[in-house]
């Protein structure tokens, strides 16, 4: 870590945000607290360079999937680190699965020393580059997203959780490109606001897009497609498209499953507008 680095810490609970504060302050970063998970968003928001994120796995109106959707939505902040300070083991059931690189774990009860190392550990680890994004939508691209999928797969060969993928074909009224443009970008809006932290989405094609979801299985992931289908088809700012949308999963019974193939039965699936299940 260098001396010129900035962490923000979010947490409700003041002994605890305090306790975090002095001990990665008394390491020469500046540190900026939060007991509000809004505000925090908000500074996170502002520009200011911001070199690691602690937070609370946790709070009123406020938890790790949405941090985690807010950081990774916005260019600027889409490879900071976060370290969420949790209590009890079950992470996955917290975020979905640690599926984010730039993810890593402090648990409660929690000594001094270890935390700065985690800290070290979240700074030095940090993704080196963050993925490439669509300039229209701000979704990930598909080279990127396909390979979200691949590590999606082999950790569900090794941990036994299923994973699942929305293939979404919108389909335009207008053919002017600034206006399927400004549609697809709200589409994009509402695709992000349906997943959860640990959950992706990319521009799969011109008029298409996919999302990953880890430890989701095919009804789950069905029940996120529903929601995106009705929520294109109530937002005022859609009028103008339709969307049809496919889901394929894999689960620990599915032996060598593939990143490919599980794509094209999304995109199949999408592409002859069969029922979701």
């Amino acid at each position: 870590m260098q001396p010129d680095e900035t962490f923000v810490v979010i947490d409700d609970e003041k002994e605890i945000r305090t306790l975090v504060e002095l001990a990665l302050a008394r390491t020469g970063r500046t540190v900026i607290g939060f007991d509000d998970g809004d505000d925090a968003l908000r500074f996170l928001s502002s520009g200011v360079p911001v070199d690691l994120v602690v937070s609370d796995i946790a709070m009123e109106g406020y938890d790790g999937h949405r941090l985690l959707r807010h950081l990774r939505s916005d260019p600027a902040t889409a490879s900071t680190p976060v370290l969420f300070v949790v209590e009890g083991d079950d992470v996955r059931a917290a975020i979905g699965g640690l599926s984010d690189r730039g993810v890593s774990v402090v648990h409660k009860p929690f000594d001094i020393d270890g935390l700065r190392r985690a800290a070290e550990s979240a700074v030095l680890h940090r993704p080196r580059e963050a993925p490439l994004r669509d300039r229209v939508t701000g979704l990930l691209t598909r080279a990127d997203f396909d390979q979200f999928v691949e590590n999606a797969i082999e950790d569900r060969a090794r941990s036994g959780a299923p994973c699942a993928v929305i293939f979404g074909v919108v389909a335009f009224e207008s053919s002017d490109a600034p206006d399927r443009d400004e549609a697809f970008r709200r589409v994009a809006d509402i695709v992000h606001n349906q997943l959860r932290g640990s959950d992706v989405a990319c521009r799969a094609a011109e008029s298409a897009f996919a999302t990953l979801h880890r430890a989701c299985d095919h009804a789950g992931a069905a029940i996120v497609a529903q929601r995106i289908v009705a929520a294109v088809g109530h937002d005022r700012g859609c009028a103008s498209v339709s969307v049809r949308v496919g889901v394929a999963s894999v689960s620990g019974a599915d032996g060598d499953a593939e990143a490919a193939s599980l794509m094209r039965s999304a995109e199949s699936a999408a592409s002859t507008g069969e029922p979701i299940p």
